[in-house]
């Protein structure tokens, strides 16, 4: 509750990529696909969000429906992410991004909680304590705090199904 202040009100990628489509095709159907689990909550509370799949559902939807996706032409996206924007699944993407888009990024302290384990919990409650004024605040304490409920981020997440290393090599 400390830090409730301190979190960021910028929505997520999947809803600004459900927004710029909506708006583009109003009549669509948008569906995001994924290794996070936590998006099906997201998605319901999103207007422009109408389904959420983890990334093993649409693979097991793909079996059931005898479809091999290595047997299917490549299409050229019309509009292709920034390595940065891609990299939002990562550990340390987040911040990583923030920093590039700086004017001035020597002014970025940032912090990396990698999962909310026991270790990541510990250090946002000790971030909370200094929101709070029970801990003094110094020149190195993090003015952006970034964290990946699953440790490794959204690549390492419960519902993947390549390898966290694979994927992290093919973030770019």
């Amino acid at each position: 509750p400390s830090l409730s202040a301190c979190i960021s009100g910028t929505r997520s990628p999947m809803h600004y990529a459900a927004e710029m489509t909506k708006k583009e095709f109003p009549d669509c159907i948008t569906v995001f696909i994924g290794p996070c689990l936590a998006k099906r909550q997201e998605g319901l509370e999103d207007e422009f969000v109408d389904y959420v799949l983890s990334a093993e559902e649409i693979a097991a939807l793909f079996t059931a429906k005898e479809i091999d996706s290595a047997k299917c032409a490549p299409r050229r996206a019309e509009k292709t992410p920034t390595v940065t924007g891609r990299c939002f699944a990562k550990s340390g993407g987040v911040a990583e991004a923030v920093r590039v888009r700086l004017k001035d990024p020597s002014i970025l302290r940032e912090a990396v909680i990698d999962g909310l384990d026991k270790e990541g919990m510990k250090r946002l409650a000790e971030f909370g304590k200094i929101q709070a004024g029970e801990t003094a605040a110094d020149a190195g304490t993090p003015n952006l705090v970034e964290v990946m409920s699953c440790r490794g981020g959204c690549i390492a997440g419960p519902s993947v199904i390549v390898n966290p290393k694979t994927a992290l090599k093919l973030l770019g």
